[in-house]
């Protein structure tokens, strides 16, 4: 019968050491610095205070702000309103369907899309939406829409 020669003791010290200079690696490998790049009025966004983001089927980032939508290319931002065809009060919801529509949920209840070629105004028959639109998700052929405050609608596409 052969006995170990290192002494219980040592042997754990040795695992704790091993254990200590492994937490210390790994952590400093994993971690890295990200940089982030702001993007505010200054900018070219139309508000400071943005609610949601989509990248649509064109790579283009929509935003969804205080004031309403604005589009990025990758350089510069082009904003939309109420005088461009959407629903009036920012938005605070953005969706993309499978026919490429851009959907837009309004603070106010409102609900508007962009076909690629003009932003058009939903006329919401049988309900009065008074809360904020909070999400829009298409499956199947319905369209799905969520208030803050009037539950949750579906209409067909």
């Amino acid at each position: 019968m052969k006995i170990n020669s290192i002494p219980f003791a040592e042997r754990i010290t040795r695992k704790i050491l091993v254990l200590l200079f492994l937490s210390s690696v790994f952590p400093a490998v994993s971690s890295q610095t990200l940089f982030f790049e702001k993007f505010g009025v200054e900018e070219g966004l139309g508000s400071s205070k943005v609610y949601t983001v989509i990248q649509d089927r064109y790579d283009f980032i929509w935003l969804g702000t205080e004031s309403g939508a604005a589009r990025f290319d990758g350089n510069r931002f082009v904003n939309f309103g109420s005088l461009n065809g959407l629903s009036a009060g920012g938005v605070k919801s953005l969706f993309e369907d499978t026919t490429g529509r851009i959907w837009f949920g309004h603070l106010n209840g409102g609900l508007s899309w962009y076909d690629g070629m003009k932003f058009s105004r939903a006329r919401i028959d049988t309900l009065t939406v008074t809360g904020d639109i909070t999400g829009i998700r298409q499956l199947g052929n319905d369209l799905w829409i969520t208030t803050s405050s009037n539950g949750a609608f579906r209409t067909s596409l």
